[in-house]
């Protein structure tokens, strides 16, 4: 990017040669390595969760549903447990905490009451909308899957309001790129590298290093 000349022939800013670099450390890797953590790190503390992941995957590879390297739509239509739990674990630790601020038009708007002139920067933390109550109910902070699943009127509402990737014309480009990753790749280590006949132990020590679980709650034995 040093080499890189503007169509004038001058070199790029250096603040905007940092800002790029920063951007595709990021935006392409550090989100979504982010992202598999939270989802694994749920998966793994929530021994319900996991039995019925499990069980949804294994059902699945059974019927021939998945390939040895799922699909984007074959996740979609035969996992959507799976998918519920990656939407949660999105909503409650979005990889990209910021607050996405912007700068209000012309006329201004009323927020709550109070008046905010043109120019003024607003802006909203993913963190705190994802866990309104008046969107997601009383038990918006905790962990449940299954909330995505209940009512598809519900679901479309947690859409609309889902900040993960940002908010209208401003969101993330690489969004149907980071899903498809996180859809496919869990159950590409699952699907491709476990036996399915047979029962796996997962070894407590090596997913301690991982994952933070209590000593009363161990980790589950997959059957």
């Amino acid at each position: 990017m040093l080499e890189v000349r503007t169509e004038e022939g001058k070199p790029l800013e250096m603040d905007y040669i940092k800002a790029e670099i920063l951007l595709v450390m990021l935006a392409g890797a550090d989100t979504t390595g982010t992202a598999f953590q939270s989802i694994l790190r749920f998966i793994m503390l929530n021994p319900t969760t996991y039995t019925k992941v499990m069980t949804e995957i294994d059902e699945a590879t059974r019927a021939g549903h998945l390939s040895a390297m799922p699909q984007y739509d074959e996740v979609l239509k035969h996992c959507p447990f799976y998918v519920a739990v990656v939407k949660e674990s999105l909503r409650l630790y979005p990889s990209a905490s910021s607050v996405f601020p912007r700068l209000l038009s012309k006329g201004g708007m009323i927020f709550d009451g109070q008046f905010a002139p043109e120019g003024t920067e607003v802006a909203c933390n993913p963190w705190v909308v994802h866990r309104d109550e008046n969107i997601y109910g009383a038990d918006a902070s905790e962990f449940r899957p299954d909330r995505w699943l209940e009512s598809e009127d519900k679901a479309k509402l947690y859409n609309k309001y889902n900040m993960t990737f940002g908010y209208g014309a401003r969101g993330c480009l690489g969004k149907d790129i980071a899903m498809m990753e996180l859809y496919k790749a869990p159950l590409q280590v699952s699907v491709g590298n476990m036996d399915m006949g047979n029962a796996v132990n997962i070894r407590a020590d090596r997913a301690a290093s991982f994952f933070e679980r209590s000593a009363s709650k161990p980790l589950m034995k997959r059957t």
